[in-house]
């Protein structure tokens, strides 16, 4: 009975927007200008093709039409959707949505994160903006001049930064991103939006990019802060200080991408045994990256070799000095939140001498607990703070062709 209902609803619905979709009407820019034409064929919303009421043909993308009538072409696409002789392919995504759906925890048909920070955006930085935000939420204290610095200069995304810099960025201050894109309303409805309505109620807020032409004429970056199933919309920190609120099908077609971004867990603390574990595997160094490098992999070491400098300013020593000595405290506290131990290199005017083997104080303080690897050995432990090791961090490394030297900032996380 409720499947006869639905197919009746739906049979109205298509009707309604059916005939109004295909006759001649009004449509409206999202800048405001109308046009008086009828639609012919939305199979690609990338591409409307309408007849105006002239007679002339013209492709339009969904893009460039206001909200109303972008919502507007988008249920009448569910609609005729709702009507065709569902296929074999259909019947299984149906089951295996309904397993899930079944199994799954129930989520509320409302929520918005709570305690969410606003953080307006300087300049164009809307993206390095909407990440402190996120990472505000998670209590990590960084501004947008920060990430910004972490990320590539001269990007088009509203002239801030492109959303993989910002994952790179995030990534670097110890957060997880990863990258979620779509082809269709019914791919979003069916399979991003349950995981977005997840992931805000589980783990926190989330970066989405919106395509050009919705928020002027570059690309935007904003941050979801909350769902409501009864007005099927979404709801949105703006960094330019405001708040909003998306339909579900607006978003599906005015969004370029959606990153989920989450907090580290705080490693544990490196062990005297694995500490000395790790000393007769490597009882000296040579004072050269790659030697170190190799050495870490004949021992079968599990390590992570970082770069925490930006890869379009590796000419520029000064900078690498300026992101060390503002930045390298930061970088250096967030890696153990990721792992119990970390090497650096001690580089007095770029040439590498020694390395650092640094690990967490297991009682916690500014200061930490630091050995340093000569090639004659170690040497005994002291306490220092970070942000006296990053001091000679700048290192000159060749490119691979040998053909360059750039200034790096190299940090080897040890998972010990």
């Amino acid at each position: 009975m409720q499947r006869s209902l639905l197919f009746i609803a739906l049979f109205i619905a298509n009707i309604s927007y059916g005939g109004e979709a295909t006759q001649m009407r009004e449509w409206t820019s999202n800048d405001g200008r109308t046009m008086q034409a009828k639609l012919i064929n939305a199979e690609n919303l990338e591409a409307l093709q309408f007849t105006l009421k002239s007679g002339q043909k013209a492709k339009i993308p969904i893009t460039r039409l206001c909200e109303e009538d972008a919502t507007f072409i988008v249920m009448w696409q569910q609609s005729q959707e709702a009507l065709r002789e569902p296929t074999n392919a259909d019947v299984k995504q149906s089951t295996e949505n309904d397993v899930v759906g079944d199994s799954s925890e129930k989520l509320p048909r409302k929520f918005t994160l709570r305690r969410m920070p606003m953080v307006v955006q300087f300049g164009n930085y809307c993206v390095p903006a909407s990440a402190a935000m996120i990472a505000n939420f998670h209590d990590l204290d960084i501004d947008q001049y920060q990430i910004a610095q972490l990320s590539s200069a001269g990007s088009v995304g509203n002239q801030g930064t492109f959303p993989r810099d910002m994952k790179l960025a995030m990534e670097k201050i110890g957060f997880t991103g990863k990258e979620e894109f779509w082809n269709s309303n019914n791919e979003f409805q069916q399979n991003i939006l349950p995981q977005i309505k997840s992931a805000l109620y589980r783990e926190g807020p989330i970066y989405v990019s919106f395509r050009p032409g919705v928020f002027g004429d570059m690309g935007h970056g904003c941050v979801i802060v909350g769902y409501d199933d009864r007005k099927a919309e979404l709801h949105f920190h703006n960094p330019w200080g405001t708040t909003f609120e998306k339909s579900y099908a607006a978003v599906a077609l005015q969004s370029a991408g959606i990153v989920y971004i989450q907090a580290p867990n705080e490693s544990p603390v490196a062990t005297d045994e694995k500490i000395i574990a790790f000393q007769r595997k490597m009882p000296r160094t040579t004072g050269n990256l790659k030697d170190l490098y190799n050495t870490l992999n004949f021992q079968s070491i599990a390590f992570d070799l970082i770069w925490c400098n930006r890869y379009d300013t590796l000419e520029d020593r000064s900078f690498a000095d300026d992101t060390a000595r503002r930045d390298g405290r930061l970088m250096l506290k967030l890696a153990f939140r990721r792992n119990p131990a970390v090497i650096l290199p001690n580089s007095p005017k770029g040439e590498t001498q020694s390395f650092y083997f640094v690990s967490r104080p297991p009682n916690g303080g500014a200061q930490y607990k630091v050995q340093e690897i000569t090639p004659q050995g170690w040497g005994p432990a002291k306490l220092m703070t970070l942000g006296s090791l990053t001091r000679e961090w700048p290192t000159l490394i060749e490119n691979s062709s040998g053909e360059r030297v750039l200034w790096q900032l190299p940090l080897i996380e040890l998972a010990l």
